[in-house]
C-alpha cells in the first residue's frame, strides 16, 4: 500500500510540478504590531519611576500586559542598579580555582567544613532593597552610590 502511494505521488509531482512548497502565506501575516504612541507615554515617566510592571504601567497610564509584551520584545530593557558591579570573568575564574583546595588530597571527597567560618562583611551593610529599573536604548541607567570605607569618600558607582 505505501508503494502504491509513493507512485501516485511521483505521479503527481511529475505532472502537475509540485516541486517545492512555498507557504501560502501573506508576508504580513501573524499578530498585527499595536499602536506604539504608549512608548511616546513611557518615555515621558522618569527612569527612577520605571521599576515593577505594575507601578511602571499605571505611572504611563498603560496596562501591565503591554509593558511586559515590550521587554519580550526588546523595546524595553530590565536594568539592576546594583551597588557594585557583579561578578567578573576573572573573579569567577578564581572562585573555581579556590574549591579544589578544600578537596582531600587522598579521598577526592570534600572535607567536612565544620572548623571554618565565613561570613562576608557586605552581606551586612548591603542593601538589600533589589533595585531594577526599565530603560530604552540609548538611555542612561541609574548610578546609585556607596560610602568606601578604605578610600573615605563617595564611591560613584563607575569601576575605576
Amino acid at each position: 500500500m505505501k508503494g502504491l502511494k509513493d507512485l501516485h505521488y511521483r505521479e503527481t509531482e511529475a505532472k502537475v510540478g509540485i516541486g517545492e512548497w512555498k507557504g501560502c502565506i501573506k508576508q504580513k501575516s501573524g499578530r498585527k504590531t499595536k499602536d506604539r504612541a504608549e512608548i511616546a507615554r513611557i518615555r515621558a515617566v522618569p527612569v527612577e519611576e520605571r521599576k515593577p510592571y505594575r507601578r511602571h504601567a499605571d505611572a504611563a497610564g498603560i496596562s501591565k500586559h503591554l509593558v511586559q509584551a515590550l521587554i519580550r520584545e526588546g523595546v524595553l530593557k530590565v536594568h539592576s542598579t546594583r551597588i557594585k558591579p557583579y561578578l567578573s570573568g576573572d573573579n569567577k575564574h578564581r572562585r573555581i580555582e579556590h574549591a579544589p583546595t578544600f578537596i582531600g588530597p587522598t579521598t577526592l571527597m570534600f572535607e567536612p567544613m565544620y572548623d571554618i567560618v565565613h561570613v562576608d562583611e557586605k552581606w551586612f551593610h548591603e542593601d538589600d532593597n533589589t533595585r531594577s529599573c526599565f530603560i530604552f536604548d540609548g538611555e542612561t541607567a541609574l548610578q546609585r552610590s556607596r560610602w568606601e570605607s578604605h578610600r573615605k569618600q563617595q564611591w560613584d558607582g563607575s569601576p575605576a
